[in-house]
């Protein structure tokens, strides 16, 4: 998983540590760190104010340019057919090292260019998060970009993220949630989630109905946000959706997205108007075709999870949406989904179709039971504070999950036998405390609370294992096995199978070797 350090920072406190800091920590607590990357790439870089343009004289299509740097004024030669007099631009100076290029002085036809004014794809942005006129031409900063300051932190593209490996054993890492538990024990550092299970509870009546027919989803929960605003999302939703890997859609959209990435849940969210009869009901053993969000025409087989309205397919489950109820800029109302399917089945018909998203890969690792909840009321926040969400009904559930927690007790003596080192009881309370597994003490025996999130966590020896990983397996101390001294001679029975072994060759008989697992019923029939 994508993790940006700055939308780390919004939920732990990140100051004085650095990228490789962390990712060595992560690394050392069985959290592999594949990459360290940055959303942009460049040195000596400035935002620069465009003082004049005009025609090159040797050129039908360069520009010749004075721009303002702030402690100077330079000539540029820019052939991007949008630059203009007035605009606030991005400028490698004369030595600034881009991803292909390192800026030189240099004469174009016969005029002198010290710098250039800068596309985003030339800083290393991918293609997939530009528009065509970024693709077709320079960046244009707005009126409120300060000249000599730094453009990437402007623009945002000042982050950097971290790919970290999921282990098969930790589902919740695809949760930024999770990632800020995580780094929070490991730094000893206090967490603040915006987690507050309020948001939801408000709404009128509902003419919503929901349900499910296959044991494949036993748990559905959906909502009617009767009036919202599709509009352009902020820009710090948009950077956050950027370093996670998500092209930025449409604030409605994006919402969706970044709540599957806080809390792991993915959601789908369905145009009101779209779904006339207010009905949704999850199915399989379905026949014919399913449009999806890509246009493609998937066609169904029995093991499939399906979207159903009114009986028509309206979505692969846990997979993609359908083409015919998806956000547009006419949507005025939607309808949220937060569901909980079968792992196995969604890895299936995903493999099946070809197509692995970032909600069917979430789904194939496995949800705790709390988590359409938690990113419900997640997504109805952000909706209201970002999309003007008015006129909420109630939340409907089908299938009311098991909220209970379970708990796992360890002693402290297991601990240090099992780790091979001296850990204190006091050590081990404030580890366990850190990672938010409320430890109770009863003489030597600790007891924890197991939050939902951490289904890895069921026996004694996990508890164990995750103590060796907040102290550092480094802390460990190799030792050899103590093991009895023996001489390697053969014993009476053995010297006189080798000598009748002996004997009998030397009167010419033939010995033969035998398969040693083989049924007694063939070593009958041989003899």
């Amino acid at each position: 998983m994508k993790v940006s350090m700055k939308w780390l920072g919004r939920y732990v406190d990140l100051s004085a540590i650095q990228a490789d800091d962390l990712a060595a920590k992560l690394t050392l607590a069985g959290l592999e760190v594949e990459s360290i990357d940055t959303l942009a790439q460049g040195t000596n870089l400035t935002i620069g104010k465009v003082l004049s343009c005009i025609e090159h004289p040797q050129s039908d299509h360069l520009h010749v340019c004075q721009v303002d740097l702030g402690d100077e004024t330079t000539q540029i030669v820019c052939g991007a057919p949008n630059v203009a007099a007035g605009q606030n631009v991005i400028v490698a100076k004369t030595g600034a090292i881009l991803p292909e290029i390192t800026i030189k002085k240099a004469v174009v036809r016969g005029i002198e260019s010290n710098g250039m004014i800068c596309a985003l794809y030339e800083l290393g942005v991918a293609g997939k998060y530009l528009s065509e006129e970024q693709k077709n031409g320079i960046e244009v900063l707005g009126d409120d970009a300060v000249v000599g300051q730094d453009p990437l932190a402007y623009l945002g593209l000042d982050d950097v993220v971290l790919d970290i490996k999921q282990t098969p054993n930790r589902s919740d890492f695809n949760a930024m949630w999770s990632i800020a538990q995580e780094v929070g024990a490991l730094l000893d550092r206090k967490v603040s989630l915006p987690d507050n299970r309020k948001a939801a509870l408000e709404g009128k009546p509902t003419t919503l109905k929901i349900g499910s027919t296959t044991p494949g989803c036993p748990t559905f929960y959906g909502k009617i946000i009767g009036s919202l605003t599709v509009k352009e999302s902020p820009r710090w939703l948009k950077e956050a959706l950027m370093a996670a890997g998500i092209k930025a859609i449409n604030n409605v959209v994006d919402i969706s997205n970044y709540v599957m990435c806080e809390t792991g849940q993915p959601l789908h969210f369905y145009d009101l108007a779209k779904i006339p009869n207010h009905e949704i009901t999850v199915k399989d053993g379905q026949s014919g075709f399913v449009k999806t969000l890509d246009d493609s025409e998937i066609p169904l087989l029995k093991d499939d999870l399906v979207i159903t309205s009114g009986g028509h397919p309206i979505g692969l489950a846990g997979i993609m949406g359908g083409d015919d109820s998806k956000i547009d800029e006419q949507t005025h109302g939607i309808i949220i989904e937060a569901a909980l399917f079968s792992p196995v089945r969604i890895r299936n018909t995903s493999r099946r179709v070809n197509l692995m998203t970032e909600a069917s890969l979430r789904f194939q690792k496995g949800l705790e039971n709390q988590m359409p909840d938690k990113a419900m009321h997640r997504a109805v926040e952000l909706l209201v504070a970002l999309a003007d969400a008015k006129d909420l009904e109630a939340t409907v559930e089908f299938g009311k999950p098991d909220f209970t927690l379970h708990k796992v007790s360890v002693a402290h003596h297991q601990i240090e036998a099992l780790l091979g080192i001296t850990v204190e009881p006091t050590t081990c309370v404030e580890i366990f405390k850190r990672l938010h597994l409320e430890p109770v003490v009863s003489g030597e025996w600790i007891t924890c609370t197991i939050p939902s999130y951490r289904m890895d966590l069921t026996i004694a020896e996990d508890l164990i294992e995750e103590i060796g990983r907040i102290v550092g397996y480094d802390a460990t101390i190799g030792t050899r096995p103590v093991m009895e001294t023996v001489s390697g001679e053969l014993d009476a029975r053995q010297k006189q199978r080798r000598k009748i072994r002996a004997l009998c060759c030397g009167f010419g008989m033939n010995e033969a070797i035998t398969y040693t697992l083989v049924s007694k019923g063939k070593i009958d029939a041989a003899v």
